[in-house]
């Protein structure tokens, strides 16, 4: 399968994508725009009968709102900080900031920077607050409607959501551990005869567990699937990005033709979307060339294969389109945000060895010289259980949850939230609370501890819901949840088990002074660290 790669310049700002659109075209969309906004402002009134005011939020100039206040990067750090400046001061609470409210030419757009903000909205109220944008270049240029991560609430998202759920649901995952241990073996050995090639090891590892699991494909021998899952996920996180795609503002512009000067963006949308409709449909058809052959290894495709009504039945088609799709879903998820958490951890390790070693030492005392860990041992190893959640907020994967729209108009507290809002849930804040956390920006398993004067320290075994906001929130929680839990457990234990993490000499003093990378994914900037194997466990 040869690779297409997309196109190696991004644009830098929405303005290079239009900037040889014609003089007319651009006045008549300006036009359009100001009528718009004054039509919405003139029956806005009769939406809001109770006039209540909006959610705090720095203030507004006419008709572009504050797009002039928009950071261009780390906007999720912004934001938070956002939380401190924009208030109700009606309101003497800690969280009276946790909501911001702003306007982006004439775009509501709310971002909640608190579990109990978010858990109100999105969890108590999930029947309004559970669409997504309409977001034409990613949904509709790129083809993304079709994967249930994209889609509005509806009967098809469901069944699309039921399908993946039917294959990741906390009673199915466990059927997935050998290929766990098995492919753990696999990295535990390759770092053997390569200890300094760590991250680059360690990604090979997280992008070949998903696409053994997904389609049976050993990547270690190919890579063209990590070339093109690469391709998809840079794909998306430009899309994703607000403002990036002057189409995403002005949705008519989707309609001209590509070749026109200034439509890059629809030729950018095409080979993006050749990209994703070659994952769906070339690995899914290896599977069933391998089944017919019985060559082919057990997976999650040669499971829905097998579930597929007859040839002769009409809906088979329709099937196994869905089948495709949540088969991809499944691919392009997986594997990248199991790999930032898993640089999390080496980049934690690297730089605090003392927690290492508390680590390793409770291992030591449970789990057998001889082998590494397995899930059987997870209840007897409290503490590398709450590494794990450490790990995971510590280092934000996913800084910003995908965002939710509002279906209709709401009252909330004493505010106005007007339909069709975009609702940010800001995971990072979250997860560095000063009111939930201590010293947020440390690493500190131990948090996860709480004191009792009768049974002494105890780990706190409910998921913590800073933790879980790893995963999203409401009706949109990722429901592949348990398997990548499992993933970082047993990637974190094996590691701990057999090897020693050393720190490059760059890495000296650093500790708490992380680097973030930018982007819908984020995680630790590039470093470099070794393994060393353990005195006492070379029988590993």
């Amino acid at each position: 399968m040869s690779h297409i790669p997309l196109p190696t310049t991004w644009p830098s700002n929405v303005s290079q994508l239009t900037h040889s659109a014609s003089h007319s075209y651009a006045t008549w969309l300006l036009g359009s725009l100001l009528l718009l906004i004054c039509f919405q402002n003139l029956v806005y009134p009769k939406r809001n009968p109770r006039r209540l005011p909006h959610p705090p939020g720095p203030p507004r100039y006419p008709i572009i709102g504050n797009a002039l206040n928009i950071p261009l990067k780390f906007q999720w750090k912004v934001f938070s900080q956002w939380s401190k400046l924009y208030g109700d001061y009606r309101r003497f609470s800690v969280s009276r900031g946790d909501m911001i409210y702003m306007e982006i030419l004439n775009q509501p757009v709310l971002v909640l920077n608190s579990v109990r903000r978010i858990e109100d909205l999105l969890e108590k109220r999930s029947a309004l607050y559970s669409d997504r944008p309409t977001a034409p270049m990613l949904r509709e240029l790129m083809g993304w409607k079709n994967l249930f991560v994209c889609m509005d609430q509806g009967p098809r998202w469901r069944l699309h959501r039921k399908t993946f759920v039917q294959h990741f649901a906390a009673s199915i995952v466990h059927k997935y551990r050998p290929l766990h241990l098995d492919t753990i073996d696999r990295l535990i050995h390759r770092l053997s005869l390569s200890p300094d090639n760590v991250v680059h090891e360690v990604h090979l590892h997280a992008t070949s567990l998903v696409a053994r699991l997904m389609y049976g494909i050993d990547i270690t021998k190919d890579t063209t699937y990590t070339h093109l899952i690469d391709s998809i996920v840079a794909s998306f996180e430009q899309a994703a990005t607000p403002g990036r795609f002057l189409v995403d503002i002005f949705p008519s512009l989707q309609y001209i033709p590509a070749w026109m000067p200034g439509a890059y963006f629809r030729r950018f949308g095409e080979g993006a979307r050749e990209l994703l409709d070659r994952l769906q449909e070339h690995p899914f058809r290896l599977v069933e060339e391998r089944m017919a052959q019985g060559k082919a290894d057990p997976c999650v495709a040669s499971d829905m294969i097998e579930r597929l009504p007859p040839l002769s039945d009409p809906t088979r088609g329709d099937t196994e389109e869905m089948f495709r799709q949540v088969a991809s879903t499944a691919h392009i998820a997986g594997g990248d945000t199991s790999f930032s958490a898993m640089r999390t951890f080496l980049y934690a390790m690297s730089t605090h060895p003392d927690i290492q070693r508390k680590a390793q030492q409770e291992i030591d005392r449970e789990v057998d010289a001889g082998r590494l860990p397995i899930f059987e041992d997870r209840d007897r190893l409290p503490y590398v259980n709450a590494l794990v959640r450490e790990v995971l907020r510590w280092v934000t994967v996913v800084p910003f949850a995908f965002p939710h729209v509002l279906s209709q108009d709401d009252e909330y507290d004493g505010y106005f939230i007007p339909k069709g809002t975009l609702v940010l849930p800001n995971s990072w804040a979250v997860q560095h609370d000063s009111q939930a956390y201590d010293n947020p920006f440390n690493f500190d398993p131990d948090r996860f501890f709480e004191s009792s004067g009768n049974t002494g320290t105890k780990f706190v075994q409910p998921l913590d819901p800073g933790v879980s906001a790893a995963f999203g929130y409401g009706r949109r929680i990722c429901p592949g949840i348990y398997f990548a839990t499992d993933t970082l457990y047993i990637f974190c234990a094996s590691m701990l088990a057999a090897y020693d993490v050393l720190p490059d000499s760059s890495l000296e003093g650093h500790g708490e002074n992380l680097s973030l990378l930018d982007g819908l994914l984020s995680g630790v900037e590039s470093f470099k660290c070794s393994v060393r194997p353990r005195a006492g466990r070379s029988r590993i």
